[in-house]
């Protein structure tokens, strides 16, 4: 099922018609048999985000080192670079796919969460050759711009997860 919607998705992406539902299946569908794969090892789970997640106006920037993020609790970031402090995860923010895939390849992780909007979500879990979790991000103020996560759906996957 998981490749007829892989299918499907090219496809109509190449036929410019409306994906978005159908990756929102695709990606339900690669999380129900990803959190069947496990538990697995904390330090072997790699969460990872978008660098949009964090707020425009900050001075800390994270897109290229999260070890900039001050943890001021403004944005998602901090709060999820806490949690995955306490929970002994790798977590990791890319600007974007090419980022994302050199961070997967460098991390080797057994699994990946990641949280992205539909198409980048969707691309990611097909170039990566580890399971993954997908979360869609929420954007409010348009693409790309001070997005959120849905902290409860994200907590849910990494305790399925993680042992």
């Amino acid at each position: 099922m998981i490749n007829f919607y892989k299918h499907k998705i090219f496809l109509k992406s190449f036929l410019k018609l409306d994906v978005k539902k159908d990756i929102q299946k695709f990606v339900a569908l690669v999380n129900q048999a990803t959190l069947k794969e496990g538990p697995f090892a904390p330090e072997k789970v790699l969460v990872l985000l978008p660098h949009c997640l964090q707020k425009a106006d900050c001075l800390y920037k994270i897109t290229y080192d999260m070890g900039n993020c001050r943890e001021c609790q403004r944005c998602p970031i901090g709060i999820l670079k806490a949690f995955a402090r306490f929970k002994r995860l790798n977590i990791a923010v890319a600007a974007g796919g090419t980022a994302a895939r050199r961070i997967v390849q460098k991390i080797k992780p057994e699994v990946v969460l990641a949280v992205a909007c539909e198409w980048d979500l969707f691309l990611g879990i097909n170039d990566i050759s580890v399971p993954a979790v997908g979360l869609l991000n929420l954007r409010p103020k348009g693409p790309c711009f001070e997005t959120l996560v849905e902290l409860d759906k994200l907590y849910s996957y990494i305790n399925q997860l993680v042992w």
